[in-house]
């Protein structure tokens, strides 16, 4: 137990399940957002962040929903190796997918990168460049 009041422990509950919901909820709106971003550019970066988080989400629902039902069960070693693996897999594949995506915004900024010499155009804080 934490600490030793009880409310200490409802809240740490509460806490435990808001971060989890949460976490889901996140994962859920990257997924949203990267497989529309896959399917119209073909980019394997916004594949590796889908994927990655795919794995996240299923991750976090059987850290939270399974774990303490296998507690004490002869499989739970086998069962916290897997998740562990499927945890490296997640951080492996989120992260080749930023490096990829960041990689290709870095080239396309460097090809249109005013050459030395040239005029700079200002934007405002709007964006619009007619100035």
């Amino acid at each position: 137990m934490i600490g030793n009041k009880p409310h200490q422990m409802t809240f740490y509950q509460t806490l435990y399940h808001a971060t989890w919901l949460g976490q889901v909820a996140a994962n859920v709106a990257v997924m949203i957002c990267a497989y529309p971003a896959f399917k119209s550019t073909g980019h394997r970066a916004f594949f590796f962040i889908l994927f990655g988080y795919l794995i996240g989400t299923f991750d976090t629902i059987f850290d939270h929903t399974t774990l303490p039902l296998h507690k004490g069960h002869p499989s739970f070693i086998a069962y916290l190796i897997a998740r562990k693996l499927s945890y490296i897999v997640c951080i492996t594949s989120t992260t080749t997918g930023l490096v990829l995506l960041i990689r290709s915004y870095m080239r396309l900024a460097k090809a249109n990168a005013p050459q030395a010499g040239e005029p700079v155009a200002i934007a405002s804080v709007t964006g619009d460049e007619s100035q």
